[in-house]
């Protein structure tokens, strides 16, 4: 089982998105490649109440390309895990690999922010 060290020196920004007016569901990549095994993500609103900090807000999917080629398409690891509103989650996997990260965003309304930081070892 890996041992995590936190510290705020331990995390790195990787992803600060605005997210205006969002009225359907919504798909959002982090433009960067992640290698990390352990992701925190913080998906927060100015206009709903921090009541709602319960309110299941989307699923995270940490997408990993495994390279095994089949009638022209790579076969893909999918991971997902549940994402709430306006809390701090971290999530962990158990190895290290590039990834891209993905926010299936089900939360509706106005001033939604969505904040990424990956883990990595203090130097």
């Amino acid at each position: 089982m890996e041992t995590f060290e936190f510290s705020q020196n331990n995390w790195q920004q990787v992803w600060d998105l605005s997210i205006p007016n969002l009225q359907k569901t919504q798909r959002l990549v982090c433009p960067i490649l992640l290698q990390t095994n352990a992701i925190a993500l913080l998906l927060s609103s100015s206009v709903l109440s921090p009541d709602y900090r319960w309110l299941r807000a989307g699923y995270v999917n940490r997408e990993i390309r495994s390279g095994l080629i089949v009638s022209g398409k790579d076969a893909v690891l999918d991971f997902s895990r549940r994402l709430y509103l306006n809390q701090l989650q971290v999530f962990s996997y158990p190895f290290v690999c590039e990834f891209s990260l993905i926010v299936n965003c089900i939360a509706k309304g106005d001033g939604l922010k969505l904040f990424a930081w990956q883990y990595i070892e203090e130097s």
